[in-house]
């Protein structure tokens, strides 16, 4: 998969802030924004990254001490000890980290055809919430080095209090059912593979579509006040089982072709088996549906 880069500026203008979500699927007790080997990350710039199976966007930032001047009054932009040329370096961190994730945030993909820059213009509601996420941001790391002081800081994607329990609710879709054409599977999840050679990049709400054109899921059959993840990304199907949501019983299917690079389709047969299964459409009113990166 080539990797999605998002090209945000480094202004820090009037730009928002943000946070929180779901567990090795999510934020670990105790171990904020934890990022572990079977987690899928994505590198938005230099510094930032979204980590898709966790749940979080986190950024860094690197910032030299200034020159302590012991001799005359310290002035607001020359301290007079090392203790504040720390404490300045770290409000300055703070203050670019800030600009800089959020800078990035605007660019973030809320679906497959729709960036949060897309709800911020269009929705006035969502302008006001995005804006009470400021707050939120939490410091993933923070050190002083010999002559630096280095900050991470990160905003969770999930939860009730992270992006998605913000978005604009679009819920109103039902999922369709059908017959199947044989005994009924017993379907406790839905994997789906993504091949090499589709060109895909993740998004917070994508859907699925049948071949023929039909939506089965997406923003519209997600429940309201959903804070759960869609969709999960993994990196590969080992631990997409056995880390993920989807059950003993997964249906494994196989994306056929990709919509705007964020959305599925997959084949007719694998709907039928899905939608034709009482179990199988739970699965896809509870999301629990993984997406297997390449």
């Amino acid at each position: 998969m080539s990797v999605r880069t998002f090209l945000a500026p480094v202004a820090i203008a009037s730009l928002i802030l943000i946070q929180p979500a779901i567990q090795a699927i999510g934020p670990e007790p105790g171990a904020p924004f934890a990022i572990r080997s079977f987690h899928f990350v994505q590198q938005v710039d230099d510094s930032t990254f979204i980590n898709w199976t966790g749940g979080f966007i986190y950024t860094s930032i690197k910032v030299p001490l200034k020159r302590v001047n012991s001799k005359d009054a310290p002035s607001a932009d020359t301290p007079g000890s090392l203790t504040e040329a720390r404490a300045m370096a770290r409000q300055e961190a703070e203050r670019l980290a800030m600009g800089k994730l959020f800078s990035a945030m605007k660019h973030f993909p809320v679906e497959s055809n729709k960036s949060v820059m897309d709800l911020l213009q269009d929705n006035e509601r969502f302008r006001m919430q995005f804006g009470r996420l400021q707050d939120r941001v939490k410091i993933k790391s923070r050190r002083t080095g010999e002559g630096y002081v280095a900050l991470e800081l990160g905003l969770y994607l999930y939860g009730r209090n992270g992006l998605l329990g913000i978005l604009p609710d679009r819920s109103g879709e039902y999922i369709p059912s059908m017959s199947p054409e044989g005994p009924e599977d017993e379907v406790t999840g839905i994997i789906v593979m993504i091949d090499e050679g589709l060109k895909f990049n993740p998004v917070l709400r994508p859907a699925l579509y049948m071949s023929n054109g039909r939506r089965i899921y997406g923003p519209g059959t997600l429940q309201p006040g959903l804070s759960r993840p869609p969709v999960l990304y993994f990196k590969n199907l080992s631990e997409a089982r056995d880390r993920g949501n989807a059950g003993l019983r997964p249906a494994i299917i196989y994306a056929t072709e990709i919509i705007n690079n964020g959305d599925a389709v997959i084949d007719s047969s694998d709907a039928r088996r899905i939608l034709g299964s009482r179990s199988g459409r739970q699965a896809l009113r509870e999301s629990r549906i993984i997406f297997v990166m390449p």
